[in-house]
């Protein structure tokens, strides 16, 4: 029902850009939070067939895929390509720069240092790694850190992080 709702309310406001005029000219980015939590019962789901972190390990909270990776959607018909794809490494963060570039907003010298422009990924004009690096945290904090460099991670300390503290990896 929630997909559904969503699905349909995404559709509410790419039809109303539409009769607007200002689709053609607009950024829409589609995203969502980080992994499905634990606690709504993920054991029955998958049990049903229902896997809600698809084929990634992990749930909300957890250093691995199904803890951080989300879906990063954008429309913006004057400037990226329908149905184009991108394997960037990019972070909800680089929102921020991508815009500030996008507007010509000149962000001071010590605001969004961890965020990276996009833009030449969303063009399809990125010719080598926008960002070199993601740092992320798990729900266990400072002692959960993970580094993320190109195809790799680097997870710092035993099981997820998170929630599967008990199957140690190295």
């Amino acid at each position: 029902d929630f997909v559904m709702q969503t699905d349909a309310t995404v559709a509410r406001v790419l039809d109303a850009l539409e009769k607007s005029g200002a689709a053609k000219n607009t950024l829409v980015v589609f995203t969502s939070d980080n992994g499905c939590a634990p606690y709504i019962g993920v054991t029955d789901l998958e049990a049903k067939g229902h896997y809600p972190s698809g084929p990634l390990r992990g749930h909300k909270a957890d250093a691995w895929e199904g803890g951080h990776r989300v879906p990063f959607i954008v429309r913006w018909p004057s400037h990226v390509k329908a149905g184009s794809t991108s394997d960037q490494l990019t972070c909800l963060t680089d929102i921020i720069a991508t815009a500030a570039t996008i507007t010509g907003a000149a962000l001071p010298h010590d605001a969004a240092e961890d965020s990276f422009n996009l833009l030449p990924a969303l063009e399809g004009k990125a010719t080598a790694p926008i960002r070199p690096y993601l740092l992320t945290q798990a729900f266990g904090g400072a002692r959960t850190l993970s580094i993320h460099r190109g195809n790799w991670k680097y997870i710092d300390h035993p099981g997820s992080g998170g929630n599967n503290y008990d199957k140690g990896e190295m």
